[in-house]
């Protein structure tokens, strides 16, 4: 930990628990500061860390367990201790905790943001274009285009892709439904394929079946973070003369027999709604090709298909990126490899909680590939049930998704039934996502192992072992590999 000069710090320190251990803190950054001033207790409060302090009494009621430090330029160190071991275990633990990413990177976000307040350039400038660059080298493509979300992103890539009302385009049902809304939104059809049970990512047997005379694209979903198996599906559309869309918006950064994710199609969309890997302030979005002519309309598509001020050569839309969005993920931009690097540790540690627990699916990561872990998701049997006991000891946790796309309300007219996609649909019923973010801390962690091991346990395992491609006998039913998993280096994941 950098140390501070006590000349430059504006400091506040409050101990977890005792003068000691809040001196003991002082001494390890080199900083001696007052206990408990009236001025810490206002500030402490309004960020909602001191929920009560009785000077009488001397005694506290926290709202978080943490030290904090600020220098002139505000919250610049967050160092998280406790006298008590079993503090973490029993404190609320989010499925997601943007708070502890804000607190690392705040200050750099604030002055990116009044970087372009002094600019007063909002709109397709120069942070848009830095950033569209960076992305575009982070996939290992030639062009990025900035866009108001990734929503937009998808509809604009389709439409690019000649995509129009009366079409048909290939997509998976389990999937977040801005994927098929995206087509929709240009009067196409969206064609459902089944996942495969054990990435759920695309199965090209399914996708084979479904392509007809009307078929236009296919969209491929990266989900949770791990690539789909690209070549052959990008290799069957070539012989169809099929675009093929990535849907990454949960994967930027995820590997694929060496090359990124937003390089394997032929052209990528991104999402950075706040809770992804690389999230805004608020909605933004990115699409990157390796096509110049591509890019070069998408770019007319994005501002009300204008080739020129005031001189539109076609329909568009308002899907621009805003500048203060676009400062920002390029601060968060410069932190992502050691976020992922965080991200990918953490899945190492839950994996070797649970590979070896029947009832138990972690996620698998086929060799050759790099997960980045938007989100760490098991699959068992009694889902709803954990999730209950998961929330009862205020752990949080998410399903991504409860209802596949082809049983949703919104396309009921399309004809679909439950059974028509077994493997979605299964899925939709077991899968969990559990606490994942690069602040999660190791007492947190196995707070959450515990509570998930115990459970499954306490029920002997489940009929999960039928369809898992691991176990304690190593059942190989659904896997591909002719020899029992092994694990990731980078990220300890069970591979298969």
């Amino acid at each position: 930990m950098a140390k501070l000069e006590a000349s430059d710090a504006v400091v506040f320190g409050i101990s977890i628990d005792s003068p000691a251990a809040n001196n003991a803190f002082a001494q390890k950054i080199g900083v001696t500061f007052p206990l408990l001033s009236d001025m810490n207790r206002k500030v402490l409060k309004e960020y909602g860390i001191l929920k009560m302090y009785n000077v009488q009494k001397e005694e506290y009621d926290w709202a978080q367990r943490t030290t904090f430090v600020v220098d002139k330029k505000g919250m610049r160190i967050v160092f998280r201790m406790s006298s008590n071991p079993l503090a973490a275990s029993f404190s609320p633990i989010p499925q997601l905790d943007l708070a502890a990413q804000y607190a690392a990177v705040g200050g750099e976000l604030r002055e990116a943001v009044e970087r372009v307040l002094s600019s007063q350039q909002f709109i397709l400038g120069r942070e848009g274009a830095a950033l569209e660059e960076e992305v575009a080298r982070l996939c290992g493509v030639a062009h990025g285009v900035g866009t108001g979300s990734g929503t937009d992103a998808l509809v604009m890539a389709l439409r690019s892709c000649g995509v129009a009302a009366g079409d048909e385009v290939i997509l998976p049902p389990f999937t977040f439904v801005a994927t098929g809304s995206a087509v929709s939104a240009l009067g196409a059809k969206p064609v459902f394929a089944d996942i495969h049970p054990n990435t759920y990512n695309f199965d090209l047997a399914q996708i084979e079946r479904r392509v007809t005379s009307r078929t236009r694209a296919i969209v491929v979903v990266h989900l949770y973070g791990l690539a789909a198996d690209m070549d052959p599906i990008v290799e069957f559309a070539r012989t169809k003369n099929l675009p093929v869309v990535e849907d990454s918006a949960q994967a930027i950064g995820a590997g694929y027999k060496g090359r990124r994710t937003g390089s394997l199609g032929d052209v990528a969309c991104f999402s950075f709604y706040p809770t992804k890997n690389l999230g805004a302030c608020g909605d933004a979005g990115m699409i990157v090709t390796n096509s110049a002519e591509r890019a070069a309309r998408l770019r007319t598509l994005r501002n009300h298909g204008q080739t020129e001020k005031y001189v539109s050569s076609e329909p568009g839309w308002n899907g621009r990126l805003d500048e203060i969005q676009a400062a920002i993920l390029r601060v968060k931009l410069r932190h992502l490899a050691e976020w992922q690097r965080a991200r990918q540790a953490h899945a190492a540690e839950y994996t070797r909680h649970f590979s070896q627990i029947p009832g138990i699916m972690p996620p698998l990561v086929p060799e050759g590939y790099e997960h980045v872990f938007h989100q760490y998701t098991i699959r068992v049997e009694e889902r709803d049930k954990l999730q209950r006991v998961l929330t009862d000891k205020k752990i949080g946790s998410a399903v991504y998704y409860p209802v596949p796309l082809h049983l949703q309300p919104l396309y009921a007219s399309l004809g679909y039934k439950a059974g028509d996609f077994p493997h979605a649909e299964r899925a939709a019923q077991e899968v969990l996502s559990l606490p994942m973010y690069p602040e999660l801390r190791p007492a947190q962690l196995a707070r959450v192992a515990e509570v998930v091991t115990e459970f499954v346990r306490t029920r002997g395992g489940s009929t999960l072992r039928e369809i898992l491609p691991f176990s304690k006998s190593r059942i190989a039913t659904y896997s591909n590999a002719a020899t029992p998993p092994r694990r990731c280096r980078a990220c300890a994941a069970v591979k298969i």
